[in-house]
């Protein structure tokens, strides 16, 4: 419908500028520099921040799957975590974070940080530097796979410290883990090593 409607008002645009152009209050380059407008293709529209989380969850269960592991994504806005895999005795839970153009893991409120727990993950989908993601099929990217324990530790030291230093209460806003600025630099390099750690996985 809204691919529809872009079209419509496109066609009115140029119609009118031709009609214009007829009863000469538009010259022919600027004609021409209108149709040129209406006919280049609009770039599709990026993924809302839901529709970017909700591949990947997809894109979770597809890698677990393809790994061996049975995989289902959890009930909609489950606090901490949005997969549970399992594979025989085992069972594991994922929390999964997609970073649409930016070096950062955003990890959401510190609640929902403070239910990351020992055995569980965290699979955080990195753009390429220079890139963004717009479907984790298609876009290049890194995954990193971080023992949700050291997630919540590493986060939350880091988290904490920042806000109490400047006075505010850390439990209302969203806890962060970036390749930038100067409180992450030490830890950022660490999570970097969880690059691809399927071996972290339980057999």
């Amino acid at each position: 419908m809204r691919k529809q409607k872009s079209s419509l008002i496109l066609t009115a645009v140029r119609e009118t500028a031709e009609d214009l152009h007829k009863a000469g209050s538009l010259r022919l380059e600027a004609l021409g520099e209108i149709s040129l407008l209406c006919d280049t293709p609009t770039r599709p529209a990026w993924p809302s921040s839901k529709e970017l989380g909700d591949d990947g969850e997809r894109y979770t269960c597809d890698l677990l799957k393809a790994r061996g592991f049975d995989a289902r994504m959890l009930q909609i806005n489950a606090r901490t975590y949005d997969v549970e895999a399992t594979k025989g005795s085992q069972r594991f839970l994922v929390s999964v974070k997609v970073a649409r153009d930016k070096q950062h893991v955003r990890l959401g409120s510190r609640r929902s940080v403070q239910g990351l727990e020992t055995g569980n993950f965290v699979f955080a989908y990195l753009p390429k530097i220079g890139s963004s993601i717009s479907t984790l099929k298609d876009s290049p990217h890194t995954l990193l796979i971080i023992p949700a324990e050291i997630a919540r530790t590493d986060a939350l030291s880091i988290h904490d410290a920042y806000w109490i230093a400047k006075g505010k209460d850390p439990n209302i806003f969203s806890v962060m883990v970036k390749g930038y600025g100067s409180h992450h630099r030490a830890m950022w390099p660490q999570w970097l090593k969880y690059s691809e750690a399927w071996q972290s996985l339980p057999e």
